[in-house]
């Protein structure tokens, strides 16, 4: 990525078997040269490799580099993150580890409460990143519609925002309506559609699901310990 962004060809040089030791002190020179200030390593449940090499080996960086490494996953990795306590308190120095869903307060509107619900705001601040040709306020009901699709998961709420506003490049801000939010969801957000229904089960009506069922949604939540916490607070 950095001969990518800045024409350079260190990827020659480093791109063959070295020492770990030397190869860290190469890449540490290249980051440093560069002033590289952060570097961000997404999609860590993918990793394929040794887990803890890896992790090993950024804790390693950041110490010989003295530049911060971000690490970004989904929960599925956090069972990874947690088997070795050294690891998770570097790795999560400064950071935050878990963000759980987002509540909704239907009655914020009419008494602001930010301690209770962030959930209004959260949703009005992504409405004001709108490209609309004239100032459209946010319709009264749009948190309470867009939270029942996404439960408050920030990336769900993230993509289907950014759905609604490609469709309004041809419909009128004035024509967003509860019904394009309903047919947005169903088509824009159908790969989530098995786990937001699970969730919709234990938070709605207090169901319990199986761990099964708890496994569609372990990218949103810590596997199944979140899913059962979740139902013993629904059932109290």
């Amino acid at each position: 990525q950095v001969d990518r962004l800045l024409g350079t060809s260190h990827r020659k040089r480093l791109n063959s078997r070295m020492e770990t030791g030397l190869f860290l002190a190469l890449l540490s020179e290249v980051l440093s040269i560069h002033f590289v200030g952060l570097l961000i390593v997404e999609d860590m449940q993918k990793l394929r490799t040794p887990e803890q090499a890896v992790l090993e080996f950024f804790c390693d960086l950041m110490e010989e580099s003295g530049i911060p490494v971000l690490l970004v996953s989904t929960y599925k990795f956090r069972a990874t993150l947690t088997r070795d306590p050294t690891l998770l308190s570097k790795l999560t120095a400064g950071g935050e580890l878990d963000f759980g869903l987002m509540t909704y307060d239907p009655g914020w509107t009419a008494n602001p409460d930010p301690e209770n619900d962030d959930w209004t705001p959260f949703v009005k601040e992504l409405w004001e990143l709108n490209t609309f040709s004239k100032s459209t306020p946010m319709p009264g009901w749009l948190p309470g519609v867009v939270h029942f699709h996404t439960q408050g998961i920030r990336r769900i709420t993230r993509e289907l925002f950014v759905a609604l506003f490609d469709r309004c490049a041809y419909v009128e801000p004035s024509k967003v309506t509860e019904a394009l939010i309903d047919d947005i969801a169903e088509t824009e957000l159908a790969k989530y559609q098995a786990g937001l229904t699970a969730l919709r089960r234990v938070r709605i009506q207090g169901e319990h699901i199986s761990d099964v069922q708890a496994e569609l949604v372990e990218h949103f939540l810590p596997p199944l310990e979140a899913v059962k916490l979740l139902q013993v607070q629904v059932k109290a």
